[in-house]
């Protein structure tokens, strides 16, 4: 309580979040649908080679049940697989909802 009193924050600074975040980084469990993902993608080929891609229609290229439960379950998988391959982009808009994704193996 005297800390409290005294303006010590009950919240870890934005520095001291990002350090725990990357430190707990490499105990992240891999999904399946990202471990799928990270096997039948080719993420050394040029970024001209890349395609664009629904996720319905991934969903449809994996033999996939086309349903928002799996379209939610990839597009978590290649957002999280961006944050290490940034030329995957995310769609930019509602209309149009293709993603930047490599090329299949």
């Amino acid at each position: 309580m005297q800390a409290y009193k005294s303006g010590e924050s009950h919240y870890l600074s934005t520095d001291l979040m990002a350090k725990l975040n990357d430190s707990n980084e490499k105990f992240e469990a891999v999904s399946g649908e990202e471990d799928v993902l990270l096997d039948i993608l080719q993420f050394d080929a040029s970024i001209e080679k890349y395609q664009k891609i629904t996720l319905t229609e991934l969903c449809d290229k994996l033999g996939l049940q086309k349903d928002r439960g799996n379209t939610t379950k990839l597009g978590k998988a290649l957002r999280h697989i961006a944050t290490t391959y940034p030329e995957i982009k995310p769609p930019t808009n509602n209309v149009i909802r293709e993603w930047l994704i490599p090329p299949f193996k």
